[in-house]
């Protein structure tokens, strides 16, 4: 689960730092920032699962466009997560959550998109396990207390290092846990009120909610005896059944999500 976001120089966020819980609703007027605060989380889901060039791409040609006021030349992100029960013990040391944080902006000689610093840590302890330097080399460190394990590889500011982490969930447990949900983990939501009240057209997945909601009648097991009255009626029955971490609901009903 998602416990914090921290967001600077990120679009319309200046400086935000929120802890969260199992679910929230954000409430507000059009371009408030509630989309941007979502999209914080999906955007460092496809910096993962896809490098930072195309983690921006999807969102704009021009980099300034996700900056502040268009003024700054890198924006910030950070998530923590709460480590799930099985990996907190770490051959007798106890860590309860993950934090992952990364700089973003314009290489000054190059002008290419690229990560100026990128770690993860686990608390309590600050124990850091991948860290890449203003050098440009991505340090992963060993979360075994124990072991000294430690290298170092050249991979330079358009690659993620967690991306890149060793295949080893023996020296890297909780990493590797963080690296898939941001990879795999993270899905927006974007429910659309005419196909919430259709029916679940046939051969529609079952096993996770679709981004529109075009298969809710089979996903959600109470929805087929819920009268879908208005467009805020979806937002209703997702906080009822969807086990997503956040949503927001605009001035004209519409939802959107992110979901973990």
């Amino acid at each position: 689960m998602i416990t914090r976001l921290e967001a600077r120089d990120f679009c319309c966020l200046l400086h935000t730092t929120q802890d969260l819980g199992r679910f929230h609703v954000l409430i507000g007027p059009n371009a408030s920032g509630k989309s941007t605060f979502l999209d914080a989380i999906a955007f460092l889901g496809h910096l993962v699962s896809d490098g930072p060039e195309e983690a921006v791409a999807r969102r704009t040609q021009n980099f300034h466009d996700l900056v502040w006021e268009r003024s700054e030349s890198s924006f910030s992100l950070a998530i923590e997560l709460a480590i799930p029960a099985e990996l907190t013990e770490v051959h007798g040391r106890r860590f309860e959550t993950v934090r992952y944080e990364v700089v973003l902006g314009l290489h000054p000689q190059s002008g290419e998109i690229s990560l100026f610093s990128e770690t993860v840590s686990l608390a309590p302890g600050g124990a850091r396990v991948v860290h890449k330097t203003p050098a440009d080399n991505d340090v992963f460190t060993s979360e075994i207390p124990a072991d000294d394990w430690t290298s170092t590889f050249a991979l330079g500011p358009s690659q993620s290092a967690l991306a890149n982490l060793p295949h080893d969930t023996t020296k890297f447990p909780i990493a590797t846990w963080l690296k898939d949900v941001l990879r795999g983990g993270i899905h927006s939501l974007s429910l659309s009120s005419p196909r919430l009240r259709r029916a679940s057209p046939p051969g529609r997945s079952r096993r996770h909610l679709l981004s529109d909601g075009s298969n809710s009648r089979g996903w959600w097991p109470s929805s087929s005896n819920t009268t879908l009255n208005g467009s805020t009626d979806g937002s209703r029955i997702c906080a009822q059944h969807c086990p997503i971490s956040k949503a927001s609901v605009a001035s004209n009903g519409r939802t959107t999500g992110t979901a973990i």
